[in-house]
């Protein structure tokens, strides 16, 4: 037996959604958004991302889009995936048992976006496998940093509330 070894397909489009904007000091528009580079897509169950061997990448992408007042035309710069997310069950859309009441508490709809005003930082905050990273970018969104943000300290002996998976991942 032989094992196959050449390359996946190549997905197709980027499945994506869940889209913020903020606005940038020099008046450029940053948009964030849940990406999915899927192989296949259902229009008969739109969230599914058909298993791991459907997907190419998972995470969330950033894009800037400058306007040109005296032309009045938009142009957008290149699309970077800021956030690259594991294929985890977590990240592929999995009900962890017992978590969160059974409620799907799935990626694509748990980012914000925002820039600073006076320095012009973009900021990407991503929650994903019960934790939360804060990235961000001072090259006008071409590359990204992150830090993950510690749990907080046990007040009254209550601990942070967060979902994760039965693993304690």
């Amino acid at each position: 037996y032989r094992p196959d070894t050449r390359p996946p397909p190549a997905p197709g489009p980027p499945w994506r959604l869940d889209y913020r904007l903020s606005t940038a000091p020099d008046g450029a528009v940053y948009v964030s958004f849940w990406q999915a580079d899927l192989r296949r897509w259902s229009s008969h169950n739109i969230f599914a991302k058909g298993g791991s061997g459907n997907v190419g990448r998972l995470g969330f992408s950033v894009a800037r889009l400058e306007f040109d007042r005296a032309t009045r035309t938009f142009t957008r710069r290149p699309t970077v995936m800021a956030a690259r997310l594991a294929e985890t069950s977590w990240n592929m859309g999995a009900t962890p048992s017992g978590a969160n009441g059974g409620v799907n508490t799935d990626p694509a709809w748990q980012h914000g976006l925002d820039v600073d005003q006076a320095t012009g930082r973009v900021y990407l905050a991503v929650g994903s496998s019960g934790r939360i990273r804060v990235y961000r970018s001072d090259d006008l969104g071409k590359t990204w940093t992150y830090r993950t943000i510690r749990t907080a300290a046990r007040i009254n002996g209550r601990s942070e509330e967060r979902v994760s998976r039965n693993d304690g991942t």
